[in-house]
């Protein structure tokens, strides 16, 4: 378990920032993936497990030849919950480069960049992204194989990740800030404007968590 470091500056072939390997387990709270390069996963390796809560990942490169995962690379099983996946950038799979099985629930991401899947590659043999009350924001999905399962109440500024009725796709007005603390000791997070299109979308029965990733 890894709670409330800054893992940054990091390089190396698989998870600049962490690696996680076949049959291990990594739990982070409440930490900031910051900075780090890679060509699989700048911020995360992941082909264990691994569950990350209350975390930022942000500035990490994978865009050497065939650089994937800027964000986190998935081979195994990721959980990501209250989490913000922000400006990080990859040849595929800004954001998350996934090919096997990713949980987002309650997260942001945000500014990805990369040729294919800004925001989420999906890509392997039947990958699976669930997706529930999560901000996609600038990052955008590329489902190359397997599903993108909508859980419902997220918010998207395009339609690229095939969100069903109870979410929304398409928004122009999600207004997000930069990363800034916002009255946290913790990661960095990105508050929404009080006139964003993600503001109350999601219902108090469909809330999963007690608290935001600032702790409030």
């Amino acid at each position: 378990t890894i709670t409330g470091l800054t893992l940054t500056g990091g390089n190396a072939t698989d998870g600049g920032g962490i690696q996680v390997l076949p049959g291990a387990t990594a739990v982070l709270n409440g930490d900031q993936l910051e900075g780090n390069t890679a060509t699989l996963g700048a911020g995360a390796y992941n082909a264990g497990t691994l569950q990350m809560t209350g975390d930022t990942l942000n500035d990490n490169s994978a865009t050497a030849f065939n650089g994937a995962g800027g964000g986190i690379y998935n081979a195994g099983i990721a959980q990501v919950i209250d989490s913000t996946i922000t400006s990080n950038t990859a040849t595929a799979g800004g954001g998350i480069y996934n090919t096997a099985s990713t949980f987002l629930a309650d997260d942001t991401l945000s500014d990805d960049t990369a040729s294919l899947g800004p925001g989420i590659y999906n890509f392997g043999n039947v990958p699976q992204v669930s997706l529930i009350n999560t901000i996609l924001d600038s990052a955008g999905c590329l489902n190359a194989d397997g599903t993108i399962l909508d859980e419902g109440y997220n918010v998207a500024s395009d339609d690229t990740c095939g969100l069903g009725s109870t979410s929304l796709s398409g928004s122009s007005n999600i207004d997000l800030g930069p990363l800034a603390p916002n009255g946290s000791t913790g990661p960095e997070t990105q508050a929404i404007g009080p006139g964003s299109s993600a503001f109350e979308e999601v219902p108090q029965f469909h809330c999963s968590i007690p608290t935001d990733e600032r702790g409030d």
